[in-house]
């Protein structure tokens, strides 16, 4: 484990960020059998709870970060009930059997281990989260050799906090996956709706659904010009998913590029650990492996899954914040079409809806500065309610 120990520690850092449902599950899942990258199986919140955490770092790190249900999905590979929690979860969203091929008590063992060892760091948190994937499943270990990135992805987060996590770690990159609004909308109200034993739609962060999602749509843009902005072009890459759907040679070619990493063709196929993966909102065909290069066509499952009150209204938003290349189609009547119930919301969604109708009356949008601030203060939600 030494030797192991010895090359965990010389390998960069790769963030995988983007908006929930802008692909970057899939993303991860294409990077899975690329022999230079170890893919974190599951999402993580090691940036943003270092950050809350800061002051008692040391004590939290070895603590509730890898021990309490709640803290993030590191959590799981630690302990073998999250585990099959998990798996029964994910059962009932996708009907699809979820296994993950981790010995959990190597996993918290060594990942104690690499933090008594080199000490607690934002960095050392990544490289002992590193380690204890390489040594509690043999997929990873079989590569150890010729990695070169420990690959992270947890949406929003990632870019919230990307300008603070390149300070302390110089060498670290990140992908931004940018989606068309419209398709990730979709994707996120049908993962809700599949979760949601009401099939209801209940508010975000006291803003109606479609605002809500508008929001972080916002943000997440404005964050992806600013890191950009910060960091180069060359640290800071911003990866279209509808282009890389419709053309995924070219796109990978020039990813790998920029990352310095060697071209393969495993990115057709999407693994996790090794094995045939599900990827979100694109699922890997069944027997093939391959992307279903069906959802390109997504536009057309919005049409179907929204009402056209609901298309207004999101339309308003995204139009009004001037950061998206498309216009979309609004109405002149439509403070009047705000005040109409959309499809599938609760009595709290709507009642989110009226009472910010006077963002529409006077042509506003929700603050996406503020909205920032508040995030990264964590008193907000991204896909729940708050």
């Amino acid at each position: 484990m030494k030797e192991i120990l010895e090359k965990v520690k010389k390998l960069d850092l790769l963030f995988i960020a983007g908006a929930p449902r802008s692909g970057t599950t899939l993303l991860l899942n294409q990077f899975d059998s690329h022999p230079e990258f170890a893919c974190f199986p599951l999402e993580h919140k090691t940036i943003e709870k270092y950050f809350w955490n800061v002051d008692g770092i040391e004590t939290y790190a070895k603590g509730d970060f890898i021990n309490k249900k709640g803290e993030g999905q590191q959590v799981i590979l630690a302990n073998e009930d999250y585990i099959s929690q998990y798996a029964e979860r994910m059962m009932k969203i996708y009907g699809k059997i979820f296994t993950l091929d981790i010995d959990t008590v190597a996993f918290k063992k060594n990942y104690l281990y690499y933090l008594e060892e080199e000490g607690v760091s934002l960095n050392n948190m990544f490289h002992a989260l590193g380690y204890a994937l390489i040594c509690s499943n043999d997929f990873t270990r079989s590569k150890y050799t010729t990695l070169k990135y420990l690959v992270f992805k947890q949406p929003f987060y990632t870019e919230l906090f990307a300008v603070e996590v390149f300070r302390l770690i110089p060498n670290s990159k990140f992908i931004h996956v940018i989606r068309d609004p419209l398709s990730r909308y979709i994707s996120a109200k049908t993962r809700r709706l599949k979760e949601s034993p009401s099939n209801k739609l209940n508010h975000i962060n006291r803003l109606n659904y479609i605002e809500g999602h508008a929001i972080v749509d916002i943000s997440t843009r404005v964050l992806a010009r600013d890191n950009t902005k910060a960091m180069g072009i060359n640290n800071y890459i911003t990866f279209s998913f509808d282009e890389m759907v419709s053309n995924m040679e070219v796109s990978f070619k020039t990813i790998f590029k920029k990352l310095k990493v060697q071209e393969v063709e495993s990115f057709k196929k999407p693994t996790r650990l090794g094995e045939l993966a599900m990827a979100g909102s694109v699922m890997a065909k069944a027997k093939s492996g391959e992307i279903d290069h069906t959802s390109k066509d997504r536009n057309l499952h919005y049409l179907k899954g929204t009402t056209w009150n609901e298309r207004k209204v999101h339309a308003y938003y995204l139009n009004k914040s001037k950061l998206f290349k498309e216009k979309y189609q609004s109405s002149i009547f439509l403070p009047i079409i705000y005040l109409i119930p959309c499809k599938n919301s609760t009595w709290k969604n709507l009642l989110f809806q009226y009472f910010h109708w006077y963002n529409i009356v006077f042509r506003r949008v929700p603050n996406s500065k503020k909205f920032i601030l508040k995030a990264k203060a964590g008193n907000l939600s991204i896909s729940g309610n708050v």
